[in-house]
């Protein structure tokens, strides 16, 4: 499932949303911040660190850089990238611009739920096809859909030789359930053939939305086909995982007040600041530390059914086996 979403308020509480939740151990360390590489071809082009000017593309996202980017500005200088943005800073007029979008990608609730009940290199396994799927469609938007707006109409449209984003992995969804998903931080910042820069057209990954999210099934699929997994269509989602229960998917798509009576039940301590104040908000994302929440999952899989024991039988049984036609392949044959 692909979504897209304008990028919207300060630099500083978009930086909060997207590095305040733990991801998948694959990315980071409980209690760590969460970062991740800066990626896009125009990457390759600005940048700084504390020795001079380097490229900023794969390196692991600064703050400041963050803040930076989000308004158009090179993270080396502080001038915008765009020379109209800085001449008219320069002249002292005011003037508006869209920060960048957020492109989301999720897969079907199987995958989280696999995710959630396995253990070791398997969970590992499964993190990274997500995140491996995620790049390649990234990957496919810059290099098929990225067109910057152009003319003093704004009518013409220029193919992009790069843009610049950076993707956040979180492991939860805002009800506390297992939910693999990732948020790719495109910033308004096209480059343009003759080496200025200019803001991006952001309707053609809408209207392509279906063929890049479908850039993404195909690509995880292959991947989990690799790992050993028997896969089946799912129109929702793309593909699902065989053998899940739909019981078990259902249980892991409830609100976040099964994981709080789950906490009580089993004992488990909550952060500091996890209050009730903040317990009664609907709309924000809680903080919760990994290992309690995997913890809870699996006790919540047990009582059901289907724990980590189920989950390794499941992988077992399936890995090597023959699966017919590769869903990968069906999936990208529409692509």
């Amino acid at each position: 499932m692909k979504t897209s979403h304008k990028m919207e308020g300060s630099a500083s509480d978009s930086y909060e949303y997207l590095t305040k939740e733990e991801g998948p151990e694959t990315e980071l360390q409980v209690g760590e911040a969460k970062l991740s590489k800066i990626q896009g071809d125009a990457s390759k082009t600005i940048g700084f660190d504390d020795k001079g000017v380097t490229p900023l593309h794969g390196r692991m996202m600064r703050e400041e850089e963050y803040h930076a980017l989000y308004n158009g500005r090179n993270p080396a200088t502080g001038q915008y990238l765009s020379k109209y943005n800085q001449m008219m800073e320069e002249k002292g007029k005011e003037f508006t611009r869209t920060a960048g979008w957020d492109q989301q990608f999720a897969p079907d609730k199987s995958v989280s739920v696999a995710w959630a009940m396995a253990d070791g290199k398997l969970k590992q396994q499964i993190a990274q096809a997500h995140t491996d799927a995620v790049d390649r469609a990234m990957q496919y938007l810059e290099k098929n859909h990225a067109l910057i707006i152009t003319g003093t109409a704004r009518k013409d449209r220029e193919k992009a030789q790069g843009i610049i984003w950076s993707r956040f992995d979180h492991q939860t969804s805002r009800d506390l359930d297992p939910q693999l998903h990732s948020h790719n931080t495109v910033f308004n910042l096209g480059l343009k053939e003759n080496g200025n820069w200019g803001s991006l057209d952001s309707w053609q990954w809408y209207k392509h939305s279906k063929i890049i999210d479908r850039v993404y099934q195909a690509e995880l699929a292959l991947r989990l086909e690799k790992v050993g997994f028997s896969l089946s269509e799912n129109q929702k989602n793309g593909f699902k995982i065989n053998g899940i229960p739909k019981h078990v998917t259902d249980r892991f798509s409830q609100r976040r007040t099964a994981i709080l009576e789950a906490i009580e039940k089993y004992g488990y301590k909550t952060p500091k600041g996890f209050d009730a104040a903040t317990l009664r908000s609907r709309d924000s994302k809680q903080i919760i530390p990994s290992n309690v929440l995997h913890d809870i999952w699996k006790e919540q899989g047990k009582e059901i059914g289907f724990g980590p024991e189920q989950m390794l039988a499941l992988h077992r049984e399936q890995k090597g086996q023959f699966k017919g036609q590769s869903i990968a392949k069906l999936l990208s044959r529409s692509v």
